[in-house]
């Protein structure tokens, strides 16, 4: 399988799920499935690359309220977009905290196992 890095301006982190298996053993087909750091940056390349090229019809942002108003998402006309919050606003942003040292924000921050149960049960994540 080839790399599945996308190359936008200034959107990050941007990968191609294609060529991964579903809940359902089914293999998810390139260009249909994206995911990226959030869009606050995306240039009017980006945005039609993303409209011409992947044909991008809903964008889901898993960021908190908060995070979303400290960087709010381009505008990209025709797109469906859906909040739906992996972490609730007492979660979100401990790396922002001035106060803390670097141990303190290291310790404050949940362990993995804890983290990936809380996105798969908690309400707020599910559909």
């Amino acid at each position: 399988m080839s790399s599945r890095k996308i190359k936008f301006e200034k959107i990050w982190n941007a990968r191609d799920m294609g060529g991964l298996l579903n809940a359902h053993g089914e293999m998810i087909s390139s260009g249909r499935l994206l995911r990226s750091a959030n869009l606050a940056d995306a240039t009017e390349m980006d945005k039609e690359m993303l409209q011409k090229q992947y044909h991008i019809a809903k964008i889901i942002d898993l960021r908190t309220e908060m995070e979303r108003k400290e960087k709010p998402d381009v505008f990209i006309p025709n797109v469906e977009y859906q909040f739906i919050p992996i972490f609730d606003e007492s979660m979100a942003g401990i790396s922002h905290e001035k106060s803390l040292n670097e141990e303190q924000i290291l310790a404050a921050i949940p362990k993995l196992g804890f983290l990936y149960r809380q996105i798969v049960t908690k309400s707020s994540s599910l559909l």
